[in-house]
Parts: C-alpha cells; structure tokens; sequence
C-alpha cells in the first residue's frame, strides 16, 4: 500500500531492483508490456511515476491477468462486459458461418461456445433464477 511519496520511492527501487535481478538471470522485463494499476477506490488517487529501464510506465484503470479483466476499484463490470462482448460476437459467428440445416448441431454449438457465458451474465445481473432457466438453460435456437 502506498500512502506517500517515500512509498513511491520505495517501490520505484524495487522496480530498479529487477533490472539488476533480469541480468543476472539473462531475462528481460518490456517496459511497453508493463502496466501500473492502483487498486483504490478513491475519485483522485495518488498517482506517481515510474519507470522501467528509463521508459516511464502507463497507468491503468484495467488490467487483464490470467484472462481476467481487473479494474481499479477491483469491480468486475469491465469484466463482465468483456466475456459477454466475446459471447455475442461467437454467437453472431455461428449463425452467419454455420450453415447447417441440422437443428441438433446449432443447439450443441450454442451450448458450447454461447450459453456458458450467457449464464454468467444473467445471474451476474440478477435477474430471477426462474428466468435464468428459461432464457438460458433451455434455449431454443431457429
């Protein structure tokens, strides 16, 4: 947690530290690759600069780790926004490229690629289970 600018420091030589540690072990850190996210939720935090081999690095309010979307308030809207964005976009996919007259076949490449996410979405947004059930766990696909 930093609260001040000896903090800033603090960290800042950390960051100097793993130039020397990426040496010594014949690896090498992108400063274009690295990004600094501050996990608060305050409207005006604090924010200082760093750098990574002299090249400052940028400041986040998301980041994507391990495939998943963290924001600066650790809200998982962007998150949430995302997956369903890359739903969609498989669903439309689907039915503009799989031309298949074979009803069973859609109902299995929805069920695959579309409806896992779907599902998420609906009871991320709250909706009744009752109407989860219906929309999603029992599609019916034309």
């Amino acid at each position: 947690m930093l609260s001040d600018s000896n903090d800033a420091k603090v960290f800042q030589d950390d960051l100097d530290k793993l130039v020397i540690w990426e040496q010594t072990w014949m690896m090498e850190f992108h400063p274009d690759k690295c990004e600094i996210i501050s996990i608060t939720r305050k409207q005006k935090p604090a924010l200082y600069p760093y750098t990574l081999h002299g090249q400052q690095l940028k400041h986040v309010d998301v980041v994507k780790y391990l495939g998943i979307q963290i924001s600066h308030d650790l809200c998982c809207y962007k998150h949430i926004d995302h997956i369903t964005a890359k739903a969609n976009s498989t669903l439309n996919f689907l039915f503009q490229n799989i031309i298949i007259s074979n009803q069973r076949i859609k109902e299995q490449s929805y069920t695959v690629h579309v409806r896992p996410v779907q599902l998420i979405y609906y009871i991320y947004k709250s909706l009744s289970f009752d109407f989860v059930v219906m929309s999603v766990l029992v599609p019916t696909i034309h």
